[in-house]
């Protein structure tokens, strides 16, 4: 895990760079980290959740810490996978919430068939996800670890009812995004040249984005798991 090495030599020199926490998020952070996480537990919640971390995340959570100094207001704890049902991410595609590549505007639909779908299209964006990270003004940082695309990050908006991005990777051929080192380190370099890194600047856009297609049975699903999660 050389390149994760490199990764920690780079925090430790933007920790002492930015004494003065110019960097954007880094006065919430401090770049401080919270303790490591030690193998056992990795594994514990590996064996809870029939999962196994992408390789670089594990590395990260059992050397650098678990949470804390990151992109943005920083790294979040290790946390559950959305949702509690088995769900891989199911996406691998880029997508916008408003409008379809017909151009149908879906806000002029009555307000609570709006809100049912709006939140039919964020639960199958996020499964098989974590987030790590927030960009502020809901704008949200996905680590994938179920699906095609695990291991690879991938950005949301849906409290500007935009959608969901990929990032441009300049490394990895098989995934459509980067992966969490790839992204972590992006920041590193942006912050030591001084830049003020935001995710949203590295996203990629198509004119042609897809809107992902709802159903009545699909509503139907999701109330029905939203009421058996509340038990």
């Amino acid at each position: 895990m050389e390149h994760m090495q490199r990764i920690a030599d780079k925090l430790n020199k933007l920790r002492e760079q930015d004494t003065d926490f110019e960097i954007f998020g880094a006065d919430s952070h401090k770049y401080k980290m919270n303790p490591v996480l030690t193998e056992a537990k990795i594994k514990a919640y590996e064996e809870k959740n029939n999962l196994t971390l992408p390789e670089d995340y594990r590395w990260f959570l059992m050397n650098i810490g678990n949470g804390g100094a990151g992109p943005c207001y920083g790294l979040y704890k290790l946390s559950n996978p959305k949702y509690k049902e088995d769900y891989p991410f199911v996406n691998g595609q880029m997508f916008s919430i408003i409008k379809n590549e017909e151009g149908v505007d879906y806000t002029d639909l009555k307000s609570e068939e709006w809100g049912l779908r709006q939140c039919v299209v964020q639960r199958k964006s996020e499964q098989g996800t974590i987030k790590i990270c927030t960009e502020g003004c809901g704008m949200e940082i996905m680590l994938v670890l179920k699906g095609k695309e695990k291991g690879a990050i991938w950005f949301t908006d849906f409290g500007n009812e935009s959608g969901l991005f990929s990032i441009d990777s300049q490394t990895s051929e098989d995934l459509c995004s980067m992966t969490f080192a790839e992204w972590y380190e992006m920041w590193l370099d942006d912050a030591l040249d001084g830049g003020g890194f935001n995710v949203s600047d590295y996203l990629l856009f198509d004119d042609g984005l897809t809107q992902i297609e709802v159903t009545k049975e699909d509503i139907e699903e999701y109330l029905a798991l939203e009421e058996k999660e509340k038990k």
